[in-house]
């Protein structure tokens, strides 16, 4: 439930953590097991981190708090794929990584 993790029907992860401003600060994570592969994250209030190793596109969903500026996310990290944002939602879709080479996505809010 704090975690606010959502295995959605059409196989997408939505994260909306109901955590205190403190847990947002200090950052916390977990691991899943999909039935399409595993993912990790660990979040922080303007950044987060996936470990995702899986056969098939992932798509996932992450609802941040809310902040009252223009800043915006982008991929910190060698990967490169589009970051969608809906208000305090981030969307990003995974690309497929085989179990012996997991795709590492840092994302951060930062000014451009």
């Amino acid at each position: 439930f704090l975690l606010g993790i959502d295995l959605r029907l059409d196989g997408s992860v939505v994260l909306a953590p109901c955590v205190t401003d403190e847990y947002w600060k200090r950052g916390f994570g977990h691991a899943l097991k999909l039935p399409r592969g595993t993912l990790q994250f660990h979040l922080q209030a303007d950044q987060a981190e996936l470990v995702y190793s899986g056969h098939e596109l992932q798509r996932v969903g992450i609802r941040f708090p809310a902040r009252n500026d223009s800043v915006r996310w982008s991929i910190v990290t060698e990967s490169s794929f589009p970051i969608a944002e809906d208000g305090d939602m981030v969307s990003f879709t995974l690309p497929p990584a085989s179990d012996g080479l997991p795709i590492h996505i840092h994302a951060k809010r930062q000014a451009q």
